[in-house]
């Protein structure tokens, strides 16, 4: 077997060694203080959304994906040394939004959703303010959800199923509704 790092490979493990030399590594302590400073456990802190535009920026998203359409498209052969290269730092598998649960558990997350036909069936419901954590960010940030399907999940499917409004629009009922 050929274990020679391929010219993409080698080419997106210079780049992370880059961003981590340039924005991860001198972060680290910002991190940490921001988490003992923050009002609660749950508030990310506001270096790590920097940090994450900047890596989504660079193309550095998502890599342990194997389509290219949402991520690197590598195979584990080739993601392997880039998480090698990322678990020099705590932080940066979330930077580069390869931390768990997301690695794996997205591509079992994608079928899934195709499987049960989420765009249609799947609607989310919340007893706010007893969140124990943003559930409309994390399916909003899903990258293989398109705009309509995450109007849909977050909003629309539950006006349909109550008649809050005609199935074929979206928003509020009896305000400015976009036909989709």
């Amino acid at each position: 077997m050929d274990f020679e790092y391929s010219d993409k490979v080698q080419k997106l493990r210079a780049e992370l060694t880059e961003f981590m030399d340039e924005h991860v590594y001198p972060n680290e302590k910002t991190y940490h203080e921001q988490v003992g400073g923050a009002d609660s456990q749950w508030d990310t802190p506001p270096i790590m959304d920097e940090l994450k535009e900047k890596a989504k920026s660079a193309g550095l998203w998502n890599l342990f994906l194997p389509e290219s359409e949402y991520g690197a498209g590598l195979s584990n052969l080739e993601y392997a040394p880039l998480c090698e290269i990322m678990g020099r730092s705590l932080i940066a598998p979330e930077v580069f939004n390869c931390n768990a649960p997301d690695t794996g558990n997205m591509e079992v997350l994608k079928m899934t959703f195709e499987m049960i036909d989420a765009e249609n069936r799947l609607l989310y419901s919340s007893d706010y303010p007893h969140w124990d954590f943003d559930l409309p960010s994390v399916i909003y940030d899903l990258p293989f959800l398109d705009e309509r399907a995450k109007r849909r999940i977050l909003g629309g499917n539950a006006c349909e199923l109550f008649g809050l409004e005609d199935a074929k629009t979206h928003g509020p009922a009896g305000g400015n509704r976009e036909r989709v």
